[in-house]
């Protein structure tokens, strides 16, 4: 996790910026249930605790860890629950809309049952005016005590260490200055480059939801360019931008886009003879693929109903 002294980072870091240039609530339906007696699983119980902390909620994290729980990260050792919930609670007040999600667990390759591995992946959006996102993806190995059911020991690692984990998502990009800030700064998913070519990148990414929609362009021409529509019409919605009120919004990238030929058939009947006929044309099926912005965690039984307010 992200200890005081990334706060003192940061602050060196904006300042950098100047002179050069001169996890929100998660609203948890287990949160009044004891972790023994229910039936949540040991991942899921971890993640609606560490959101709960960032929210000053430490009732489900009590629950999972035991008190004197040792938590060894890349940026600090911590050697009981108090340390822990504080710094957690400090995580949440110092980034906007900060959110912990994991996405996988396994047991290690050691023959015992009470030692655990944890994937998952931290976002949270920092306090400058191009409101960059934060996203990084790590690892917790963890013990249990089968006794009392509760974690007792843990260490961190990052998948791309400290600086390319933070520093990297502080700088505006340049689309980011050319529209003045009109925008959040759109987020990426972690990614690694298994292999590349003159032509492209084969990557992998964290897991991740995307939304995908989907349109037949009967044009079968290459001047209208369906295929760049979005972002045109993505939001279902005005959205405020300025004023004394602006609404806040995630942006995502990249957008993926796929188009596959495609052969539609009909009948047109003749009006004089009243004939008809199967007639074969070519379109283009256009399937767009969006990324869901981190903040809406990697469930999809938690997204909102499609249609309604927070849709």
């Amino acid at each position: 996790m992200i200890s005081n002294s990334l706060k003192i980072l940061y602050l060196l870091a904006y300042a950098l910026i100047l002179k050069s240039s001169s996890f929100s609530n998660f609203n948890s339906k287990f949160k009044d249930i004891a972790f023994k007696s229910s039936k949540i699983s040991l991942e899921k119980a971890f993640e609606i605790g560490i959101n709960d902390a960032l929210a000053r909620d430490y009732n489900m994290l009590n629950q999972v860890l035991g008190e004197d729980c040792s938590w060894d990260t890349p940026i600090g050792k911590y050697t009981n629950i108090e340390d822990i919930n504080r710094e957690i609670s400090d995580i949440g007040s110092f980034l906007r809309d900060s959110k912990f999600s994991v996405i996988g667990i396994k047991k290690l390759q050691n023959g015992s049952e009470d030692n655990f591995l944890i994937e998952w992946i931290a976002s949270g959006t920092w306090p400058l005016p191009w409101s960059p996102r934060l996203i990084i993806e790590g690892k917790t190995e963890m013990k249990q005590d089968k006794g009392k059911e509760k974690i007792v020991t843990m260490k961190d690692s990052w998948e791309n260490g400290i600086f390319w984990g933070i520093l990297r998502h502080l700088l505006p990009g340049f689309w980011d200055i050319w529209g003045q800030f009109c925008s959040p700064q759109a987020e990426r998913y972690p990614f690694k480059v298994l292999n590349k070519r003159n032509a492209y990148q084969i990557w992998e990414t964290t897991p991740k939801l995307a939304v995908k929609a989907t349109k037949i362009d009967r044009t079968n021409s290459r001047k209208t360019r369906m295929a760049y529509i979005i972002p045109n019409f993505c939001f279902t919605a005005n959205i405020t931008t300025s004023g004394r009120k602006p609404e806040e919004y995630f942006t995502t990238s990249p957008i993926e886009a796929q188009i596959s030929p495609i052969i539609e058939t009909s009948n047109v009947t003749d009006p004089e003879t009243g004939s008809s006929e199967l007639v074969r044309t070519r379109a283009n099926k256009i399937t767009w693929s969006l990324q869901v912005p981190t903040f809406s965690g990697i469930d999809e039984n938690d997204m909102p109903p499609l249609q309604g307010k927070n849709y």
